[in-house]
């Protein structure tokens, strides 16, 4: 499926992204994603070694014939990386040069609101090349207060982002009703709210129906907690698209 084809369906159905990274090879992952229902690939960089990211461009051509779906190249800020073993560390120069390298291989790159600035660079390449840009904000403490999120749409205006994407820690359930406002409030920016976690999980599936656009699982493992398995999530989304 081509990016056109899926990006055309952004808002009107949940779209499925299969999060793959700390393994040498992708392409049998993201052949799977396919199989199990995805409508993106995102290839984490950061969870790669640096002897497996030398070979990225050519890997991500074989991520892209294998499971013939768009693309989300992820090379995350190690201040938004979550804590634990299977991440490496790199900084922003080195994090541009790898999205620049990469850039004509990819179809959308996901950029931390705070890189936002030091980035700005790769953040026009990618409007010049005709990608889409993800602005991300990722807090493993806490939601955003008020203030934060209209900071964060400001940001994500004056960047000119395509996707904002926030994830914060879903201890309770009453986080659910926080996420639920604070999709609310991101309105009408085109966004995703995930909620970290055990109690987030309801919301990987359900957000969709508050305004988030995109959520996140995985193949072989997940790259962040609460993460559920694509195929669960596919069902999930499938059942949202019959029963409006």
């Amino acid at each position: 499926m081509n990016f056109k084809t899926v990006w055309q369906k952004l808002n009107r159905r949940a779209l499925v992204v299969a999060s793959l990274g700390g393994e040498k090879n992708l392409a049998g992952p993201a052949k799977q994603a396919a199989r199990d229902g995805a409508d993106f690939i995102e290839v984490r960089a950061d969870t790669l070694h640096p002897s497996v990211r030398v070979n990225l461009g050519r890997q991500l051509d074989i991520i892209k014939r294998a499971a013939r779906l768009p693309v989300i190249l992820t090379v995350r800020s190690p201040k938004e990386q979550q804590k634990g073993a299977g991440f490496y560390r790199m900084n922003d120069a080195e994090r541009g040069q790898l999205f620049t390298e990469l850039m004509d291989r990819v179809d959308v790159i996901d950029v931390e609101l705070h890189s936002a600035k030091s980035l700005a660079k790769i953040i026009r390449l990618a409007h010049k090349k005709k990608k889409k840009v993800i602005l991300s904000y990722h807090n493993f403490a806490r939601f955003p207060t008020g203030a934060e999120v209209s900071r964060l749409k400001r940001e994500f205006t004056k960047y000119r982002g395509d996707i904002l994407k926030t994830a914060v820690p879903a201890k309770s359930a009453g986080d659910l009703l926080k996420l639920i406002k604070l999709c609310q409030n991101l309105a009408p920016l085109t966004r995703v709210v995930i909620g970290m976690g055990g109690w987030g999980k309801t919301f990987r599936v359900a957000g969709f129906r508050f305004g988030s656009c995109l959520t996140y699982g995985y193949v072989t493992k997940p790259m962040a907690p609460g993460q559920l398995p694509v195929r669960e999530l596919s069902s999930y989304a499938r059942r949202l698209e019959q029963n409006p």
